[in-house]
């Protein structure tokens, strides 16, 4: 995990922080080789975690995507990510509970469809983030102690 020198404040005056960590592996997309990027986000006291694809996602209906988590051994979870208008980041649904998974787990596998492409998986080690938390835990509005994992 890396924290970008990016940190800020947010329009509220809250502190604006991000965690980014790179995939394990580039994938081969098309004719383009990308290499996702997972972050967790805090900004005006929430908690965003998304994926910057590196690409842009397949078009589907609405505005989210229907991704593929899975946390080291646990089943696989069918979700709906938003997207953003460039179709190039997806953003969990709820950005907390997910964080939240993230604490002693390992492994992230992502699975997701580009833009005219088959799926890919992009697996990430999340392996760490919980020495984050306290770092976190206020720009991010978490209670006093952090967070703890739910699974």
């Amino acid at each position: 995990w890396v924290m970008p020198r990016r940190a800020g404040f947010a329009s509220d005056g809250s502190r604006r922080m991000t965690l980014e960590l790179t995939a394990l592996r580039g994938l081969q997309v098309a004719r383009e080789h990308v290499r996702p990027i997972l972050a967790v986000r805090c900004l005006s006291r929430q908690t965003e975690v998304f994926v910057a694809l590196g690409t842009s996602a397949a078009i589907e209906a609405g505005n989210t995507n229907g991704v593929t988590v899975q946390i080291d051994n646990q089943p696989p979870s069918a979700q709906q990510w938003l997207r953003t208008d460039t179709y190039r980041e997806l953003f969990a649904p709820d950005g907390l509970a997910l964080a939240r998974q993230f604490v002693g787990a390992s492994l992230l596998r992502f699975t997701f469809t580009p833009f005219r492409s088959r799926p890919v998986v992009a697996e990430f080690s999340v392996r760490g983030f919980d020495k984050h938390v306290a770092t976190l835990a206020r720009p991010c509005g978490w209670p006093q102690g952090g967070i703890a994992a739910r699974r």
